[in-house]
């Protein structure tokens, strides 16, 4: 599987990419991209598919060395992609003024250093997997086995990119090109927040499912309260960073006042409750790492999906304005916060407590 698993996410990797490059001014439009916005985003795109295939292989391999319970391996691949990119953006945007492009190229060589980084875990003989060339080719049964296992996440993918969609769609529609930009900017700065606190999770998952698969129910509530306790220190650490700094961060990435300006304020509201995301990302995690499906897959789509797009679709005709999509994400947050809370206290009381352990 293990084999089977790389060959096919490189496979998959190139022909997305192949494809997305194929079609790129197709495919910008049909997510917002207006005439104006056309040529910056070609540009970002047309050189960050390129590293959609080691980003596909990374994310895979330390999938893997999650699984063989090296959570350490894992969060140390998360780190060398966010520190290399948070060092190269600004090298490569300013110091050499290539603009948007260069915060394409800072992504692509972060995603080659994690690919180099996470293949030479597997390559250098540390790992119990090992590549085997008859098994770079899997069968068919296994490719429909792998696709089912990742079909909720697939899901969750997409879903996601349909929220992006309908974003971009209504901040064209009540705003303009600078709202999308200042989105795009967004997005791209608190991507440094939300990489450590991923980080976290997919490394806690797998010291919580070998605990709680042995019936060690104690370590299992030790891993989960020193995740949360870390997640939410570090979505605390991005809440207070975006609040009080969110000019500094827009000036990382761009040198315009007027987009500077209006991401500074919608900044502020977007990440009005960023502190309780953390929570978020742990509690979906911990269903995960147990084997609760319908919970994981129900968080995992909350904020995103179930609560957000509702949201953007309603809030801006009410407010007639753009900040009704800036007012969409907090909302989402603090609802999603409590649904995350509903199932997590539940999950304490009628199953971590009163498993083998307890009795």
């Amino acid at each position: 599987a293990f084999g089977a698993t790389a060959a096919f996410s490189l496979s998959v990797g190139l022909l997305v990419s192949s494809l997305s490059l194929f079609f790129l001014p197709s495919l910008l439009r049909l997510f917002g991209a207006t005439e104006g916005i056309l040529p910056y985003a070609e540009d970002y795109l047309s050189v960050i598919l390129f590293g959609v295939p080691f980003q596909m292989f990374a994310m895979a391999g330390n999938h893997m060395a999650r699984s063989e319970g090296r959570a350490r391996i894992a969060m140390t691949t998360m780190l060398i992609s966010a520190l290399l990119n948070i060092i190269l953006d600004p090298l490569f945007i300013f110091g050499f003024g290539w603009g948007i492009k260069g915060a394409a190229v800072a992504t692509v060589i972060s995603q080659l250093v994690m690919f180099v980084w996470i293949f030479g875990y597997f390559y250098s003989g540390r790992s119990s997997l090992r590549f085997i060339r008859k098994n770079l080719f899997p069968k068919l049964a296994l490719i429909r086995e792998i696709a089912a296992i990742g079909s909720s996440e697939f899901i969750r993918m997409a879903a996601g990119s349909l929220s992006m969609v309908l974003i971009n769609a209504a901040l064209i529609r009540w705003g303009g090109e600078l709202h999308v930009a200042v989105y795009g900017v967004i997005n791209r700065g608190l991507s440094f927040f939300f990489m450590p606190m991923m980080g976290v999770a997919q490394g806690f998952q797998p010291i919580l499912g070998y605990n709680y698969g042995a019936g060690r129910l104690e370590r299992a509530r030790s891993a989960i309260r020193l995740a949360m306790v870390a997640a939410t220190v570090l979505s605390l650490v991005g809440f207070l960073t975006a609040q009080v700094f969110p000019a500094q961060i827009f000036a990382i990435f761009t040198r315009d006042a007027k987009l500077i300006a209006e991401g500074t304020r919608a900044m502020r509201i977007i990440t009005s409750m960023f502190f309780v995301i953390g929570f978020q990302i742990v509690g979906s995690a911990m269903f995960q790492a147990l084997g609760k499906a319908r919970p994981a897959f129900i968080l995992s789509l909350c904020r995103q999906v179930l609560l957000l797009i509702p949201f953007v679709l309603t809030l801006p005709p009410l407010l007639g304005s753009t900040d009704g999509v800036w007012l969409a994400f907090p909302l989402a947050d603090a609802l999603s916060c409590l649904v995350t809370v509903f199932f997590f206290r539940r999950e304490l009381r009628y199953h971590l407590i009163t498993g083998p352990e307890a009795a």
